[in-house]
């Protein structure tokens, strides 16, 4: 083989090698790229998931607040019964203990 052959045959061969370099870089470039876009994927979905988790959180809050609201005013609804029914009681009592003083008098 003469010196030019060998250099062709070499250029040929750089060539092919630098082709194949360039599809490899494409191959790694376009996985890279994928992953990027699953990670940014995966990023959404768990942005997604927190709030639908805080919405939840938030919406249980007020509900228990509103909750503990209706609570608390039913309790000082009852205790204002049960305050009205011990003054009814205590002026029965009294009422009970005029009658018999009255009764007392007459005999």
């Amino acid at each position: 083989m003469d010196m030019k052959k060998v250099r062709d045959l070499a250029r040929k061969e750089n060539k092919a090698q630098k082709i194949k370099a360039k599809g490899k870089a494409k191959a790694v470039k376009a996985l890279a790229a994928n992953a990027v876009d699953n990670v940014l994927a995966a990023s959404d979905a768990v942005s997604k998931k927190g709030a639908e988790v805080k919405e939840s959180i938030v919406e249980t809050v007020l509900t228990a607040k509103t909750d503990t609201k209706a609570g608390i005013k039913k309790m000082a609804k009852i205790n204002q019964d049960i305050a009205t029914g011990a003054g009814k009681i205590i002026g029965d009592i009294k009422h009970t203990g005029h009658d018999v003083a009255e009764r007392i008098k007459r005999h």
